[in-house]
């Protein structure tokens, strides 16, 4: 397939560092809407290179794109916002590419994306799990101290430990509420009587 490498860099950005079942879901479609977007503008500025071969032309245009991209890069729609850069730079390339690589390009991000969501459905590793073995092991935890004599450096050491435990699930409770589809306010005040 030509261009089949982007297959599996698309692959490698939707899966790669993400752990949990519901971050992977949100950023394969980040991904296929950033890609969607930036594959249209570098497909756009393809004809227009092609019906006006103007090279100034085409750098302008990609320059306004991108820096309206830089512009939305900052909010909340950041990663959608840096993909459709990416993409239509990786599509349009230095305004002498074909029509047909551009829409080679764009196919094989999308087979990646799809290739990424198989796997997270095959083998999902849920944030739920991780979150509620990490409070029972504070509960446990909190069970043995309080059957026990309190020797100061030890009762530190072992509490110190909980509230890592504690933090550490903390960070989970995003991808928990994706999962789960409860509303954080509950999650939170599992998380503050713990």
């Amino acid at each position: 397939m030509p261009h089949g490498v982007w297959a599996s860099v698309s692959l490698l950005v939707v899966i790669g560092g993400l752990q949990h079942y519901g971050n992977i879901r949100k950023k394969a479609a980040e991904r296929a809407l950033g890609t969607m977007l930036g594959a249209t503008f570098g497909l756009f500025l393809i004809l227009v290179q092609t019906l006006f071969g103007s090279l100034f032309l085409f750098f302008l245009l990609m320059s306004l794109i991108a820096g309206g991209c830089a512009y939305y890069a900052i909010g909340k729609a950041g990663y959608v916002a840096l993909l459709t850069a990416i993409t239509m730079v990786i599509v349009s390339g230095h305004g002498d590419l074909p029509l047909s690589t551009g829409l080679w390009c764009t196919l094989n991000v999308l087979i990646g994306i799809a290739i990424a969501l198989a796997f997270s459905f095959v083998l999902p590793q849920y944030a739920m799990f991780s979150w509620r073995y990490r409070l029972a092991d504070n509960l446990r935890e909190c069970a043995r101290l309080y059957g026990t004599p309190l020797i100061a450096e030890e009762t530190t050491r072992r509490l110190f430990a909980m509230s890592q435990r504690l933090v550490q699930s903390r960070t989970l409770m995003e991808s928990v509420v994706k999962e789960m589809d409860l509303p954080i306010a509950r999650l939170e005040e599992i998380q503050r009587l713990h």
